[in-house]
């Protein structure tokens, strides 16, 4: 059980430093925000679309976001394919699905080998690292 609380810790503090440069920016560009009509939907995109490119050149150049790091998880490859764009860009994607669907948990406690949706499909998969 302590797999998936890592990996719930993860997101949480990626989310929280994506979460963190979203405020930053609304906080330097306040009046031009504060005059959209709808401006926490503008914000919501914004944090999602900062969250999608933080997590795809993270795990693209690192197999790990910050989150990871400091839990000691990275992302590997199921398949035997050399190209890492297209399984790391597909397994961003899916995250937002996953997260709205709110079944992310379920399929991870439900699959033998602890994947969500994204992962599943994007043939790739979160293990722990060497913890010493």
């Amino acid at each position: 059980m302590a797999y998936y609380f890592k990996r719930v810790g993860a997101v949480v503090i990626d989310a929280f430093l994506c979460g963190f440069v979203v405020v930053s920016f609304a906080f330097l560009f306040f009046q031009a925000i504060a005059s959209i009509r709808y401006a926490a939907l503008v914000m919501a995109f914004i944090l999602v679309t900062i969250m999608l490119i933080y997590g795809f050149i993270m795990e693209l150049i690192w197999g790990k976001t910050i989150g990871k790091m400091i839990f000691k998880l990275k992302v590997i490859s199921t398949s035997s394919s050399s190209s890492r764009v297209v399984p790391i860009l597909l397994r961003n994607v899916f995250r937002y699905l996953d997260h709205f669907v709110m079944i992310s948990a379920a399929t991870m406690l439900i699959h033998r080998k602890r994947q969500r949706l994204g992962d599943i499909f994007s043939k790739t998969m979160v293990v722990e690292t060497n913890t010493n």
